[in-house]
């Protein structure tokens, strides 16, 4: 980890047991949150409301992440990445909802 803070010129991570603790409670959320975003997707009518929430999420998310990686300090390209990302991902549902349908001709 400390190499890739490094990397791009932020501070070395602190060595403690409750870092570590949050860092990896943080990645099973995230994972955990890609598990129900993977359900969602297999069966998009049947769990519409969730898809809802995770787009409504993820645009709420998109300029909160700006803020906090500037309060924080992060690069403005990352910020800017984090940013982008989550909009992205937003937008992309979006487009998918919005899209008008074809109806079938007989």
């Amino acid at each position: 980890m400390n190499s890739f803070l490094g990397w791009f010129g932020a501070e070395l991570m602190p060595r403690s047991i409750f870092m570590s603790y949050v860092l990896r409670g943080a990645g099973l959320i995230i994972g955990g949150v890609g598990v129900v975003i993977w359900i969602a997707a297999t069966d998009v009518v049947r769990y519409r409301p969730v898809v809802i929430a995770i787009t409504l999420l993820h645009l709420v998310a998109a300029p909160i992440f700006y803020v906090m990686d500037a309060v924080v300090g992060m690069p403005f390209w990352w910020r800017v990445m984090d940013f982008g990302s989550f909009f992205a991902a937003a937008a992309f549902l979006l487009a998918f909802w919005l899209w008008p349908s074809k109806t079938s001709i007989p």
